[in-house]
């Protein structure tokens, strides 16, 4: 029926799937009735057109499984989620043990890294801004979960693009090419 993992039931598994002749890929399916998760199996089809390898499309896969997993066990609609769901989902991640790997589970218990963690929850923000351009994720999300970085000293050959506008002023005393840039508005016409 239910995969179990501890404590934790999940309700959604990563399969791999034929997709046409010749070719496999990786679908979300329910793990009792094996129906498809039409969004996160088209999530997963953006690495695979994008010419991702197919590991990175297997990781993808069974971490966007175990999300979709754990707003079901949490009865949270994984399209609704709030960042305070997001950050709880990040420290369940770290505080809930892992199964064991010893035969008859009687090993010791194992927990995931915060590095583990955060690769997850970046995996799990590419599906949720996936559903945004698709609109199935509010976007009011994404403005919640990013902000703007100011790079202070541009690459070279960079193009700061025409708004905001930056000026670039050479480094006082220093003898290397390195910029400092301002970041100022022109007035509106």
């Amino acid at each position: 029926m239910f995969g179990i993992t501890g404590t934790f039931v999940t309700s959604f598994r990563a399969e791999r799937a034929t997709l046409t002749k010749g070719k496999t890929g990786w679908v979300i399916v329910g793990a009792d009735d094996y129906a498809l998760h039409r969004e996160g199996s088209l999530f997963l089809a953006g690495p695979r057109d994008a010419g991702r390898a197919y590991n990175t499309e297997r990781t993808y896969a069974g971490r966007a499984a175990l999300y979709l997993s754990y707003c079901t066990f949490h009865r949270l609609e994984w399209a609704q989620v709030t960042v305070w769901q997001l950050a709880r989902f990040m420290h369940w991640l770290v505080e809930e043990p892992l199964p064991s790997r010893a035969r008859g589970a009687g090993g010791p218990e194992r927990f995931r890294d915060e590095n583990t963690a955060n690769a997850i929850v970046g995996t799990v923000w590419e599906f949720l801004n996936f559903g945004i351009h698709k609109n199935w994720v509010d976007s009011e999300l994404a403005g919640q979960l990013t902000e703007p970085r100011y790079l202070r000293y541009l690459p070279k050959g960079f193009d700061p693009g025409a708004w905001p506008r930056r000026q670039c002023l050479p480094r006082a005393g220093r003898r290397s090419s390195a910029r400092r840039c301002r970041m100022s508005r022109t007035p509106a016409c």
